[in-house]
């Protein structure tokens, strides 16, 4: 029996605004409403499109579109309506307003876009047109085994402005070969290049579509003049082309083509079914170029099951010119891509859960590469379900899955539906690099990654899909397995929630704009891919019930910076709202968004709608966090312009730490790059303070910023790369120490910055004391450390008075340890708005409090010492750190007896004395001090040790093990057995001598003596008369040292180093640098040392032998130094910082004296009538001038003619130069003596030198150092090194000298040079005849040898005589 129902009923209209259009024949389009009025704020875009092979004619009818009909361009119009060619984006072929028609257009091809735009209409009609197909027909598909195309009009013409297509399929197992009959198309013309190229053409494709690669070098074909061979074969049985013609006249034929398909194809086909193994096709250096290949294998059975792939070896082209793409093919035929592979492929198994797989290789016509080598398989899982319920399950399951499985299983439901996808049970592999699963919420693998899972937790319910389609993936490897899993998916009718990924899209309340359910609750989580945030905009209609703080109705929206699974993670509040007012739009960052929608039992309204839109960038607060640049690891996106921010409180620092970097280059970074800014303080101004930009593969590695820190990532819109991994952590500086632990500045690795303050405050057990032991130290240095430092004070604040130490400078090489005197201590550290170094890290330990001050100041006073037993059981305490400060009786010297010594010996493989716990004896009032002795174990008690002041400095420390019974020593006075040590410098000349002089010193001598000017603008002159000291390689034995003195207000808690900056001369490594202050000068041998002048007004002279040979010892006088003098020595240093000085240099009769400035200055006046440097060729003011001028200015040498030189220095000054003696004129050779830095030249420099010159010169720096110089040389052109020339010599330790270069005056680059001693030798020859050129310049200075510098004589003996 037949039942009949009422069936239905249903109209069908067109849409009156926009759509799409299949166009056949003729049809007319027109605005909404016409020829009435249209509507206001319109917005139509219609695409026409035609039959493949045919261009569409539109011409307009009627316009009437308020507007200027003089606005050819219609630019200023509010109603227009523009014709486009083949996009939206496309050539503008009309554009209409006003009233004016335009003229009737042709499309390129079959596609044209009408839009229109109006606004604020009541009386406008709008616009008419009419659209029409054309006869003529150009492109389409052709098939069969031969066959022509023909370009249309051809031989007589071809039309104007089109693009027309041709597919060329011929017989399976076949390739095409297409022949160019006759082609004969348009030309143009470069002028700038003197050539021609093709402004009509056609492209010949090996391939169906314009990924195929070209023939090139024929890419693009207009006549038969550059075309060697007439004929072009494909790899397989397709092959397009595409015809592009311009607008304008040609008198060109057109073009003729013939295919043919004799030969068999190169490549592709079907693949042996259900597996096997597929390598690129082969050719010599690699395989082909210009490929396009397709095999495909179809699945006999595509129930439960899918193909995977196994990529093997992979070697293409770089940056995907050539690549592999894995496609499948619906059951309607819809070809879909699965994934394409390009040489930086991760090599992951790719599984294809469709009926039919195909695998294309296509490579261009450039490099190539070793190719590829796969494996492919058919899985028994997987494949497609459409629902509305399906289960799905591992092979074998409950039982164990096989080895290396792969399974894809694609769901399609219906439209309008999601997917809930729940496990029931699951067991894999625990790893995920082993056996896992992956859920996509989308059909392909480049949907994105809503869960992966691996190990024994069951997931349980996952989440509900997007849309439509979820895709589930499984793979195991060849180890372990185990049952695996069973899951559900289940039909859900779209209502209300979900999870949605995206770049962009929309979600509403249920039945928008109609009322909102009642008693509902929906939770939507938008998931953001890496390194994006959201912009969430409502729009519409808002409208939820208002209430009190929201409580009835109301929308939620939170983040959360987590990626675990939402019902655990972290979410913070962003919006709760309510009402009728349309909230403005809202920025979410961290990694996910929920939005809650939440109503009650009463009143409805109309709900919202609301869009986001996923924008690059976003927010950081986490005080840990990692930043992914878009998209990575695959590639990044063009014209992108990111901003990161971490949003780290004032006063914390941020570490960066790059993980992986890979931008586009080149070095200058003008196409992408990444920048990183931040607010700091510099040189007293805050400023924004840029790092970068960054680009290419250079790793900007670790980096620190302070405050709120700006990252930038812009790329253009060419060439992409994977980006970047930046992981970023917040720290604050300083904090409170309650335990052993060590504290560090945050910003190191990198230097500290500018204004920096950070404070740790230390509590340590009742009983015991921190001690801090630096493990780096480098700071920006200073007298007293002015500048940059760390300071340690005994309690929790910053006062002066309880200061226990302060450190500057650079202190790598002695790295100080110390304990304070409470438990309480503070560590606070300052850095100013100049110079920056590495800054400190230092350990905190606990351990007990001992030493302190001892006073043995007044007459037979004494003390007794000991090593600290807490705890009484017979030894010292492990972890000590104990320290006194002795002193004793003025003009004496403190004696330490010792009555016991009992400390823990070395080692029998230990080559220092004393490595683990010892006494150390300084000869000061510190440990900055001299060393004089370091104790441990000892069969016998060691002698008395005796300061060379009244003031000393012992420390004892221990480690962790072999305590013993430790120490005791008695501390008093004794006699100064070096007489007065406290002297004043005046006007008079003064004597010190080593003690017995001139009989032998004794061994074990030790003396100090310091000497003062009265005034602190006044130096101290030193002059030597003997000198008799034991030698030894820098002066490690006997010595004399001078150095500057602080005076008795020296604080001997604030430490200072110096920072010492390495550089290579010659090939070899050396220090420049001096400590802050006096610099140190040590001497030790038999040569007299130069006389010189302090630049400070007081000075410390500290003499020292030790239990070896002895000599007759030195003698030195001193006094006021002062410029009103007379320099008689053969070389010495100037330098003059005073407002009048009258000094005279003089020679032995028959020499002559000569001036090297290194820098001069006397204060600017007109006509310099308050003062200047004048400087005469005599002994008086009388004598002929040489030299007269005020301000900035370095001079040229000056070469006396007699044996004096008279300079008068008038006005405020300052000048530095070194002066020699030699026995020929115009500054031919002599002894120069180089105490800091100083230039030597060629005679009469900068004139040309006289000829047949012979000169010798030495050189000569302070003992302690090593010579280095720069040398430039211009001798006027090319050399002859047998006439003019420049020899240099190294003078070895016993004064012999070694030739290492001869310079002609040819050379381009001259390397700097470090000898081997503190003495080098030049000679300088001049052939007959004039010379020309100014000769030649060479700084010299010393340098202290690197540690890893070693020459080959280096005994360290002074060097005597010189004579090359």
């Amino acid at each position: 029996m037949t039942h009949h129902h009422t069936g239905f009923k249903a109209v069908a209209e067109i849409d009156t605004c926009g759509g799409t259009y299949s166009v056949l024949e003729s049809g007319v389009l027109t605005s909404p409403n016409y020829p009435e009025a249209f509507p206001d704020n319109i917005n139509c875009t219609w695409r026409l499109v035609g039959p493949i092979g045919h261009f569409l004619s539109l011409q307009f009818l009627d316009v009437q579109l308020e507007g200027p009909d003089t606005d050819s361009n219609c630019t200023s119009a509010l109603r227009r309506v523009v014709i486009r060619d083949n996009s939206t984006d496309g050539e503008v072929l009309a554009q209409a307003c006003g009233t004016n028609l335009p003229a009737p257009v042709d499309t390129a091809a079959n596609v044209a876009y009408v839009v229109f735009r109006g606004f604020d209409n009541s009386d406008q009609r709008g616009f008419k047109l009419v659209y029409n197909v054309s006869i003529e027909e150009c492109g389409g598909e052709v098939s069969g085994p031969e066959g022509e195309i023909r370009s249309p009009g051809y031989p007589h013409g071809y039309t104007r402005n089109r693009v027309c297509v041709w597919h060329i399929t011929v017989p399976e197992g076949r390739k095409v070969t297409v022949e160019v009959v006759d082609i004969d198309l348009a030309l143009s013309y470069y002028e700038m290049y003197n050539t021609y190229y093709c402004q009509d053409y056609i492209e010949i494709r090996n391939g169906p579509d314009r990924f195929s690669p070209t023939f090139y070098p024929f890419s693009f074909l207009c006549d038969t003049r550059r075309l060697s061979d007439r004929f072009f074969n494909t790899t397989m049985n397709v092959a397009s082309v595409r015809f592009t013609s311009h607008r304008g006249f040609s008198s060109g034929r057109g073009f003729r083509l013939r295919w043919t398909s004799d030969e068999p194809q190169d490549c592709g086909g079907q693949l042996e079914y259900p597996s096997g193994a597929l390598s690129s096709p082969t050719a010599e250096g690699g395989y082909p170029h210009g490929l396009y290949c397709v095999w495909t294998l179809d699945n006999i059975n595509s129930l439960n099951s899918s193909f995977s792939v196994s990529i093997t070896h992979l070697h293409l082209e770089e940056r995907c010119y050539d690549f592999i793409t894995i496609e499948g093919v619906t059951v309607e035929g819809e070809v879909v891509e699965v994934q394409k592979v390009c040489a930086n492929y991760n090599m992951e198994t790719i599984i294809i859960p469709y009926p039919t797989m195909r695998i294309k290789f296509i490579t261009d016509q450039s490099v190539n590469g070793e190719g590829f080598n796969l494996t492919y398989g058919l899985s028994p899982c997987g494949g497609q379900i459409h629902g509305p319920q399906s289960v799905i399950h591992t092979p074998n399951y409950p039982s164990n899955y096989p080895p290396n499985t792969h399974c894809g299983w694609l769901f399609n439901y219906g439209e309008g539906e999601q997917i809930d996808f729940e496990f029931t049970d699951f067991r894999l592999e625990n790893s995920i690099h082993h056996d896992f699963v992956k859920l996509f919420n989308g059909p392909r693998r480049t949907s994105p990654l809503m869960h992966q899972y691996t190990g024994t937790t069951n997931p349980g319910h996952v989440g509900r899909t997007m849309t439509n389609h979820l895709l589930v993936e499984f793979h195991s490897d060849a180890t372990n397995s185990d049952r695996g899993f069973r899951a559900v998916a289940s039909r859900h009718v779209r209502g209300c929630g979900g999870l949605f990924h995206g770049m962009s899209g929309n979600l509403s309340s249920h039945g928008f704009p109609q009322d909102y359910q009642s008693n509902s609750e929906c939770e939507w989580v938008l998931d953001f891919a890496s390194g994006y945030h959201a912009v969430l905009t409502f729009v519409e209609r808002f409208d939820v019930e208002t209430s009190a703080d929201c409580q009835n109705d109301y929308i939620q929206i939170s983040q959360t910076p987590d990626r675990g699974q939402r019902e655990v993670s972290a979410w913070t509040q962003v919006l709760k709202t309510c009402g009728k007012q349309m909230p403005p739009p809202l920025t979410v960052a961290g990694t996910r968004a929920r939005i809650f929608f939440h109503t009650n039992e009463a009143v409805q309204g109309a709900g919202f709608k609301l869009t986001w839109q996923m924008e690059c960038g976003n927010n950081y607060t986490a005080t840990t966090g990692v930043i992914i640049s878009p998209g990575h690891p695959g590639n990044y996106r063009n014209n992108l312009n990111c901003v990161y921010q971490i949003l780290a409180p004032s006063g914390h620092f941020v570490r960066l730490e790059f993980q992986s970097f890979h931008l586009e280059g080149p070095t200058d970074c003008r196409f992408d790059s990444l920048t990183i800014a931040d607010e700091t303080v510099h040189w007293r101004r805050r400023q924004q303070r840029t790092l970068g930009p960054y680009c290419g593969t250079n790793n900007p590695g670790s980096l620190t910023t302070k405050g709120l820190t700006t990252i930038t990532f812009s790329t253009d819109a060419s060439v992409v790369y994977p980006g970047f991994v930046l992981n970023y952590t917040i720290e604050a500086c300083g904090g409170n120490i309650t335990e052993a632990s060590i504290i560090d500045l945050p910003t190191r690795p990198s230097t500290y910055h500018n204004n920096m303050h950070c404070t740790w405050d230390i509590t340590a057990p009742e009983g015991r004391v921190p001690h801090i032991k630096f493990q780096i130290l480098n700071l920006e240095a200073g007298y007293n450390c002015p500048y940059d430092h760390v300071s340690v004070y005994d309690g929790h604040a910053s006062d002066d008075s309880k200061l226990v130490s302060r450190f500057c400078g650079n202190l790598m090489s002695a790295l100080p340890s110390l304990s304070t005197n409470q438990n309480l201590a503070r560590i606070e550290f300052r850095s100013d708005s100049s110079y920056s170094r590495e800054g400190f890290r230092a350990t905190i330990e606990f351990t007990y409090a001992c030493g302190g001050n001892v006073n043995i100041s007044s007459d037979g006073a004494t003390q007794t010492i000991r090593s600290l037993d807490a705890d009484s059981d017979g030894d010292y305490e492990p972890f000590l750190d104990c320290r006194w400060m002795v002193v004793g009786l003025a003009e004496n010297v403190v004696n330490l007896t010792f009555t016991r010594l009992d400390i823990e010996p070395p080692g029998e493989n230990d080559t220092s004395p004393c490595p683990y716990d010892h006494v150390q004896i300084f000869d000061g009032p510190s440990d900055k001090s001299p060393l004089i002795s370091t104790l441990c174990n000892s069969t016998t008690l060691p002698p008395p040790v005796v300061s060379s002041s009244n003031v000393m400095y012992i420390r004892f420390t221990s480690d962790s093990a072999h305590e013993s019974a430790g120490f005791t020593a008695t501390l008093s006075n004794i006699p100064h057995p070096c007489g007065t040590s406290a002297l004043v410098a005046t006007n008079h000349t003064q004597t010190i001598e080593s003690p017995g002089y001139p009989n032998q010193y004794q061994a074990s001598t030790r003396c100090r003596w310091t000497i003062a000017a009265p005034e602190d603008s006044q130096g101290i002159h030193i002059e030597f008369t003997d000198m008799n000291l034991e030698s030894s390689a820098r002066c490690a034995k006997d010595y004399l040292e001078i150095s500057k003195y602080f005076g008795t207000a020296e604080d001997t808690r604030i430490v200072t180093g110096y920072t010492r900056w390495t550089v290579t001369i010659g090939g070899r490594l050396a220090y420049f640098s001096r400590p802050y202050g006096e610099e140190d000068r040590k001497y030790c041998g038999s040569t007299l040392p130069h006389s010189f002048d302090s630049r400070t007004n007081s000075l410390q002279v500290r003499f020292q032998s030790d239990e070896t040979v002895t000599a007759p010892g030195f003698r030195m006088q001193y006094s006021i130094a002062t410029c009103n003098r007379t320099y008689s020595a053969t070389s010495g240093h100037v330098k003059i910082a005073r407002d009048i000085c009258f000094t005279t240099f003089q020679a032995p009769a028959g020499s002559y004296v000569n001036l090297y400035f290194r820098s001069v200055y006397v204060a600017s006046s007109e006509n310099c009538a308050d003062g200047a440097l004048k400087i005469y060729d005599g002994p008086s003011n009388t004598d002929t001038l040489l030299i007269s001028f005020c301000g900035y200015r370095l001079p040229s040498p000056v070469f006396s003619t007699g044996n004096t030189l008279y300079m008068e220095v008038t006005g405020r000054s300052f000048i530095d130069l070194t002066y020699v003696t030699t026995n020929q004129s115009n500054g031919c050779g002599g002894a120069m003596f180089v105490s800091h830095r100083a230039k030597l030249t060629s005679p009469n420099y900068p004139s040309p030198s006289a000829e047949n010159l012979d000169c010798m010169f030495t050189v000569m720096v302070p003992q302690s150092l090593h010579v280095a110089i720069s040398v430039a040389v211009n001798f006027g052109g090319p050399g002859q090194c047998n006439s003019t020339y420049l020899e240099l010599y190294d003078v070895n330790a016993d004064g012999s000298p070694v030739l290492f270069n001869t310079l002609c005056g040819d050379e381009t680059s001259i390397a700097g040079h470090l000898a081997p001693s503190n003495r080098m030798a030049m000679r300088y020859v001049t052939g007959g005849g004039n010379q020309t050129g100014t000769g030649w310049e060479i700084g010299i200075q010393g340098a202290e040898p690197h540690e890893s510098t070693v020459f080959e004589d280096d005994d360290g003996e002074e060097s005597t005589a010189v004579s090359p």
